[in-house]
Parts: structure tokens; sequence; C-alpha cells
């Protein structure tokens, strides 16, 4: 089907208004619209003119008046929440104050909340025995280190809407939707052992690794860096001369130096020597 015919079928398929008087438009998204000041709006879908004629009722005085509407509490659902949440959480990805790793474990929580409540579910409409409920389709997925990541990042999902005035009143998770004890992390690391290369898989390592990789592994294990130390360590970081390294972590900012071994200056000089220019 071409895209003029699909626009057409689309046109055909928008609904008449409930009288003539009807201020809202459909629009073409589906969902019912009117254009303030320059700028269009959006107050419900197609199915549902009463409920998007009372919403525009209740925001047109602030919208005519060019201020910003209060969003009316009793009516967030989890969509529009995890939109707003996520939409924040960008902008500090954008400005460099939050890593896409970070967000993408929030988008994940927003996935996990989504599939258990819907995302027509209004937030006040939620209880600790729905809590109760996510929390054990969460612990059905994922071991206990991750369960205690997830359960933060819905935490902190639920904080917001309280912090940012959608809801009035802060959400209850209820005593059951907690992370892991210590107690059982504990038991879980311990029952998984240690997750450390012997000297011998070391030296497997080193032998089989080229020259790029090689001196990673030697940051590795000089430095304690992990990936994404090495991915972003830049140059002005390294004093190859004086044979140190003065790198903050890169999530937290904490300081760090550490002398490097000769092997790993050089490992590094070799790196150095065959990077490819950049474009």
């Amino acid at each position: 089907m071409s895209t003029t015919n699909s626009t057409k079928n689309s046109a055909q398929s928008k609904p008449p208004k409930p009288y003539p008087e009807f201020p809202l438009f459909a629009h073409a998204a589906g969902v019912w619209a009117k254009k303030i000041r320059g700028k269009l709006h959006y107050f419900g879908p197609w199915h549902d003119p009463d409920g998007a004629l009372e919403r525009y009722l209740e925001q047109k005085e602030d919208l005519h008046a060019g201020r910003k509407s209060r969003e009316i509490t009793d009516r967030l659902t989890i969509r529009d929440l995890a939109n707003r949440f996520l939409n924040l959480k960008q902008t500090l990805v954008d400005g460099g104050e939050l890593s896409p790793r970070t967000w993408t474990d929030y988008k994940n929580a927003c996935d996990e909340v989504v599939s258990a409540f819907s995302t027509s579910r209004l937030v006040t409409d939620l209880d600790p025995e729905d809590f109760g409920v996510l929390r054990n389709q969460m612990s059905k997925k994922w071991g206990v280190h991750r369960l205690s990541k997830m359960i933060q990042c819905v935490r902190s999902l639920f904080k917001y809407a309280f912090e940012a005035a959608l809801v009035d009143h802060p959400v209850r998770f209820g005593p059951g939707f907690k992370r892991p004890s210590k107690k059982t992390i504990r038991l879980d690391r311990a029952q998984k052992g240690p997750k450390l290369f012997s000297v011998e898989e070391i030296r497997l390592l080193m032998d089989a690794a080229g020259t790029p990789l090689k001196a990673m592994i030697l940051l590795g294990i000089n430095c304690g860096f992990g990936n994404a130390d090495c991915g972003k360590l830049p140059q002005s970081s390294v004093d190859l001369d004086s044979g140190w390294v003065d790198y903050p972590r890169p999530k937290t900012g904490i300081p760090r130096r550490c002398p490097l071994w000769a092997e790993t200056v050089q490992a590094i000089r070799e790196s150095l020597a065959k990077r490819p220019e950049a474009k």
C-alpha cells in the first residue's frame, strides 16, 4: 500500500465530532486534539471523547494563558510516567551526567512495570499487592544481584512521580518490595565461588591476545581496570615516561593513581603505535 493511500484511509477512518460545537478535532494519531497558541495539544483517544473533553476543560485556562498545565494526578498512567521519567534521564545522558548503560537499566525496569501493570494502569491505583506480583515476576527472571538493581530502578521511577508533583502522595510499595538482603547476596556469592583468573589462565590469555587486547589485560591486572575503564581511558591520563596512570573512575569521579609495570608501559606503547588515525 502506498503512503498516499495509507494517509487517505487513515483520514477516512477519523471519527466525526460528537456534536458541531465540540472544541476538539480528531487527529490522525488517534487522539482528540486542539491547537492552542500555535501548538498542538492532545487530550485523549478517539474512543473516549467525553474524557478528552473533560481533560481539555480542566487544562484550557492554563493552556490559553500560555502556562504549562499541571497533569491531573489521578489520571497519570504507567505509560505517561515511564515516558516522562525516561525523557528526564535521557537529558542527563545527553549532558554527560548519566551513562547510557544506566539509562538502559531504567528502560528495562520501566518495561517490567509495563509488563506487570499495563500501560493504561493508573499510578494511583497501584498497591503493595501489585508490587509483590512485580517482584515475583522479576525474581523468576534474574539472580539476586540483577534483581536488587531492578528493584532500586523501579523505586526511583515511582519516587520521581511524587517528587515531580505528578501524584499527590508517595506510592506505597509494601514491606515485600525490597531488595534481597545482604545475607542472601553473600550466600549467593559464596555458592557461585570467586570469579578470579588463575595465573595460568592469564598467561594463556596473554599468549593468545593481540596487541590492543594484551594492553587491556595488563591494565586489568595491573590497575584493576575494567572494560569501560580501558574503553574511555584518554592518553592524557597516562604518563608512559614516568610510568603512572592518573584516571578517576568514570562513573563516580573518585580519583585513582596507579604505577604501571614495565610490561604494561611496553604493551601500551605497542598498541598506540598500531592505533589507526582518527577520521
